[in-house]
């Protein structure tokens, strides 16, 4: 289950909305725990924070590429981050 879990990722795309400057710059970054709950309540399957790897904080609006490790086995899926306004 969890190879196929992770094959599907690449099929993913979560939205998250979060409040940022005119710059695009968010005022607070999100943390791991804020994506693996938007990733849960999109997808309907329970990631623990532990198993997301990425390179820096996201501080700002765009377009993520976020990585799901469990053991030696990975996926990944695309994070979309707008404008609250």
């Amino acid at each position: 289950h969890l190879e196929s879990y992770l094959k599907k990722l690449a099929d993913i795309t979560v939205t998250m909305r979060a409040k940022a400057n005119k710059n695009g710059h968010l005022f607070a970054s999100l943390h791991k725990k804020d994506i693996a709950t938007a990733l849960t309540e999109q997808t309907s399957v329970p990631i623990d924070k532990a198993f997301l790897l990425y390179d820096e904080p996201i501080k700002a609006v765009g377009e993520y590429e976020i990585t799901v490790k469990v053991n030696e086995k990975s996926g990944a899926f695309k994070l979309v981050v707008e404008e609250d306004k």
